[in-house]
């Protein structure tokens, strides 16, 4: 297996049929529904679930078979780059955590269920949208952000 740590460009559909391995990846926002650029951002903008998944690459964009899934909760008083720089820390852990499950249960692309990315994913946030977040934040009015 290959683990794609931080790589900003898409593979080539020729490079992910002459790798012949899984390629495991780790996401910052709920699939499918937060694909691609943002996703932390529109997660809290929409009062979703701040969370990471790791996934087998496919040719689209953070499509292929969830492995693992984690939640996470911030303090009060926490800033977006807190919140931000905290998932990245955490996604090398689910990434390892990925991996485990991977060796101890057998899972491949092959064996494990397939998205529906029937779902149109979010653009890029606006600077407008992005104020709102940061606004969010500030005032802990996002779910994931709490005093426990």
């Amino acid at each position: 297996m290959l683990l794609n740590v931080g790589s900003p460009r898409k593979f080539s559909k020729m490079f992910l049929q002459n790798v012949r391995c899984d390629i495991i990846n780790v996401h910052p926002g709920v699939l499918p529904k937060y694909r691609g650029a943002s996703c932390v951002e529109w997660t809290i903008f929409t009062d979703g679930p701040i969370r990471n998944m790791a996934y087998f690459m496919v040719q689209d964009y953070d499509a292929g078979p969830i492995i693992a899934v984690e939640d996470y909760r911030f303090q009060i008083g926490n800033s977006y780059s807190d919140i931000r720089t905290e998932i990245y820390t955490k996604s090398i852990c689910l990434m390892v955590e990925s991996v485990g499950l991977i060796l101890r249960n057998g899972l491949n692309s092959w064996n494990t269920e397939e998205q529906n990315i029937d779902i149109d994913s979010y653009p890029p946030i606006s600077p407008e949208d992005m104020l709102l977040v940061l606004e969010k934040i500030k005032n802990s009015s996002h779910h994931a952000i709490c005093l426990s």
